[in-house]
């Protein structure tokens, strides 16, 4: 991969559907940055024309606009505008997202300064539909090692809130992974994105918040997602994807110390995917609490069968029949009492949840 062009010019990926008022001010985030060597390409699922419209009242140069019909969901728009890229470097900005006007000058300096960089990121504010401020991406090291960035790429939001805005790396270098991958309902595909550049070089961390994110209701985190099965065995394939993407460095590694550092790294990474997954579980719980005994009584039933039958599996046997016991026994109880019963169960499931590690090839130790 050639990284020999130090100042390089970036196509910024704005995939969008749906929310020409917000995909406006992404567009105007976009025009309004102070480096001079950037393309805008606009990936368009909605049905009918607003978009379209919106684009056209800009009359930029810059701006590349594709409709897609039918609509191709994320991976695939995102894919699409991978091979029509025209830059050496590329971001990704989501239509309800905006970056600071210095974003791509800061990303650029980075690339610049540090040599063999394949992947930086800017830190990010997240603001709710009213534009308050929620939370702020903690303060990362500077430049890390594909071991040290891989286990950054998968640790909790807290620690730093991942996502496909965001995020700058070279356009062949995605093209070598083979792009972006599908997983049900977009889970992990910008991780395992990001992982896939981070294992081709260094990974840079910018000190300022140059990027907004939007929560949104509609935003996976918020969602009860009912094919429970599907979610699960996904995450069986996102850690088969990880392996693919850390099996090479290992094997590119001849200093043993280093080699280990990867492995516990990749560890690492598949707990913190077993660990999301629990809370997804009781994202899940929480959304039917609602609802009625028999209802609550059912998905409880639905939701443990798909972790008992899922390998690896997410919760030791012994542990999975004391849980299911105690939410078949607490679905009978008044709503206020479930509710209360469901947020101790969190607490015990985030801390005592029995993990065990998988996936196949020369990494999964």
């Amino acid at each position: 991969m050639n990284l020999a062009n130090a100042r390089p010019g970036f196509t910024i990926a704005l995939p969008t559907y749906n929310r020409p008022d917000t995909t406006r001010e992404a567009i105007d985030s976009c025009l309004a940055q102070n480096y001079p060597d950037f393309e805008i390409l606009i990936s368009d699922d909605t049905p009918g024309d607003a978009i379209r419209d919106l684009v056209r009242t800009y009359e930029s140069d810059r701006i590349i606009y594709v409709k897609n019909e039918p609509a191709l969901g994320i991976p695939a728009k995102l894919n699409d505008q991978l091979a029509r890229a025209r830059k050496a470097w590329m971001v990704i900005l989501g239509d309800d997202d905006l970056f600071a006007p210095d974003f791509l000058r800061r990303v650029a300096d980075a690339i610049a300064a540090h040599p063999g960089t394949t992947l930086v990121h800017a830190r990010s504010r997240l603001v709710d539909a009213q534009g308050r401020l929620l939370s702020e991406d903690r303060q990362l090291p500077g430049t890390v090692d594909p071991a040290d960035a891989l286990q950054m790429l998968f640790r909790p939001w807290y620690v730093m809130r991942v996502s496909l805005t965001g995020f700058a790396f070279p356009v062949e270098g995605m093209r070598a992974h083979g792009g972006f991958r599908h997983f049900h309902q977009g889970y992990f595909v910008d991780n395992l994105a990001w992982a896939a550049m981070a294992a081709q070089g260094r990974t840079c961390f910018l000190e300022e918040s140059l990027v907004t994110l939007r929560e949104s209701t509609g935003s996976l985190g918020h969602r009860y997602d009912p094919p429970l099965q599907a979610l699960l065995a996904s995450r069986v394939q996102v850690v088969d994807a990880l392996d693919e993407v850390i099996e090479p460095l290992v094997q590119r590694t001849s200093d043993p110390a280093a080699r280990e550092r990867i492995l516990l790294a990749r560890n690492r990474c598949v707990d913190f995917i077993h660990d999301d997954t629990r809370h997804v579980l009781y994202r899940s719980l929480r959304a039917v609490t609602p609802g009625p005994t028999a209802a609550v009584r059912s998905t409880v039933q639905t939701i443990f069968a798909a972790i008992e039958h899922t390998q690896p599996a997410l919760l030791d046997a012994r542990w999975f029949r004391g849980l299911l016991r105690y939410f078949t026994w607490v679905a009978a109880w008044p709503e206020a009492l479930r509710r209360l019963a469901f947020a101790m169960a969190h607490l015990v499931i985030g801390t005592r949840g029995r993990l065990r590690r998988g996936g196949r090839g020369a990494t999964a130790r």
